[in-house]
This record gives structure tokens, C-alpha cells and sequence, in this order.
């Protein structure tokens, strides 16, 4: 099969071709159709009589499943047309916005606790009372929202795409100076992430905090920002401050490891309900 169903990243689907072994064993593929696990078969060469047959990398049903319906799900994959595919990126998209209403301020705590900064309330509520300008800081609002404004077509996706690329490469590049062994745990991390999966992700996060209902979330996730950053003053300028602001924010959103965090809630939650049950 050309494609399998990275669940991890709401379904997303992923061609085997773009795929290596630590990509499959990380994105948590199934099978578009009978949602079964499915594994990656390297490139291969066949030979019949004479001939050399090269063969592609595919993603395979495991050998449990029934030879029958295994080729019903191939047949079906290997028709999806344009229309298809695009329709099984919206939906995968819809559900990593679930993810997001569900779980983002959790997966933010959670950066908190790894990078052993504590409580988060603690560190907002240090850099509220630092001195920290609301003007400005509404400010920064609106220049993100301003950017947000086209959030429901793709072109919003294209002008964020390059704020985001750009913070991810700078975060590598910081964080992989720190001292901290927590800070570098972080970092070894996001390096093997699928940068450009990753990235996508991001952007949907600031897609999801410019929506007009999520301002009052977007305001307190910059304020978040600022504390990670530990700035030990704030500009003067309330133009260059929302200039800070900004790059602080995007830093804070290509810092998380979205999948992983959305992943390992998900776990919790179903150990919980299991212990429940």
C-alpha cells in the first residue's frame, strides 16, 4: 500500500516512500481503511527468469489478517483519487483540532514540568507583576490575530509556515547550547521529530489560537512564553516588545513536541479509565 494513516498526528497520511524505519516505528500506522496496524517493507528487487524487478517501498497488513481483506483495503488505497486524499487531510486536521481544544494548555503544563521549571501559574503570575506593559501585550495580540485573519483558508497556513520554520531551526539551534540535561533531553527529541510534520503541526496550533473565541488563551500562552524565556527586563518600546513577544510565542509553540504530548495524555487518560473500569 502507498499510504498508511500516521495516528499520532490525527490520522495524517503518510507515503511509505517518504518513510524510514524510525518514522514508522514513531508515527503509529494503521491502515486507512480496517484502521489494523500495518508495518513498512524496504525497497526490494524481485527476480523473474531474467529480469530484475524493483519494488517500491509499501506499507503491508501484518500476516495475522485475512490474505482476502488485506487486498480489498490495497485495492481501495490505491484508487483514492486527488478529492480523496484532500478530504482525509481536512479530517485529520478536525481531529488534531479536538486534540487542541482538548488538551493544549495541558501539553504547555506539561513543558513546564519537563524543563524543571515548576509551576506554571508561578512563572506567569512572576512575569505579570515584572512590569510587563498589558498594552503591549494586547498589542502582540493583535498583530498575531491580524496575521490569523485569513486562518480559514490555506494562505494563512503559507504566511505562518516560514515564522514557524524560522523558530524551529532557531530553538534547535539555542536550546542545543544549554547546559541544562533536561533542556538537551528536549532537544535530542525534537531533532528526531519529522521536522517538516512537526512544523505543520505548529502552524495549526497558531491557526487554533487566532480563532476569535481562543483571545483570552492566546493572551495567556504569550504571557507563558515570556516566562520560558526568562527575560530579565522587557523593552521600553512597545513596538520592539510586541516584536519580542512574538518570537517568544513562536519559539514556545515549535518547542512542544505536539504528537508525543497528545500521545502520552491520551495513554493516561486510557489507563485511568481502565483502572476505572
Amino acid at each position: 500500500m502507498r499510504y498508511g494513516a500516521a495516528m499520532r498526528f490525527g490520522g495524517q497520511l503518510v507515503e511509505a516512500i517518504a518513510c524510514d524505519y524510525n518514522d514508522y516505528k514513531y508515527l503509529g500506522l494503521l491502515c486507512p481503511e480496517c484502521k489494523d496496524p500495518i508495518f513498512l517493507r524496504a525497497e526490494s528487487v524481485r527476480v523473474a527468469g531474467e529480469k530484475e524487478i524493483k519494488i517500491s517501498p509499501h506499507f503491508s497488513h501484518f500476516p495475522v489478517k485475512d490474505p482476502t481483506l488485506a487486498k480489498v483495503c490495497e485495492q481501495r488505497i490505491a484508487q483514492y483519487t486527488e478529492a480523496e486524499l484532500q478530504k482525509r487531510v481536512s479530517q485529520a486536521r478536525g481531529q488534531r483540532l479536538k486534540f487542541f481544544q482538548r488538551w493544549f494548555w495541558k501539553c504547555i503544563t506539561n513543558f513546564s514540568i519537563e524543563l524543571g521549571q515548576g509551576d506554571l501559574k508561578n512563572h506567569i503570575q512572576r512575569v505579570e507583576s515584572s512590569g510587563l506593559r498589558r498594552s503591549a501585550c494586547l498589542d502582540c495580540v493583535r498583530l498575531l490575530k491580524n496575521r490569523g485573519k485569513s486562518r480559514m483558508q490555506t494562505s494563512f497556513l503559507e504566511d505562518v509556515k516560514e515564522d514557524i520554520d524560522n523558530a524551529f531551526t532557531q530553538v534547535l539551534n539555542d536550546m542545543g547550547r544549554s547546559p541544562c540535561r533536561n533542556v538537551k533531553d528536549r532537544i535530542d527529541r525534537l531533532s528526531e521529530l519529522d521536522s517538516s510534520l512537526h512544523c505543520q503541526i505548529a502552524t495549526e496550533v497558531v491557526a487554533f489560537l487566532t480563532a476569535k473565541r481562543q483571545q483570552e488563551l492566546l493572551a495567556k500562552t504569550i504571557i507563558a512564553s515570556l516566562a520560558f524565556a526568562n527575560l530579565e527586563a522587557f523593552p521600553t518600546d512597545d513596538k520592539l516588545l510586541s516584536y519580542v513577544m512574538v518570537n517568544c510565542f513562536f519559539m514556545l509553540i515549535v518547542s512542544i513536541p505536539w504528537s508525543d504530548e497528545f500521545a502520552r495524555i491520551q495513554k493516561q487518560e486510557s489507563d485511568r479509565a481502565i483502572k476505572a473500569a
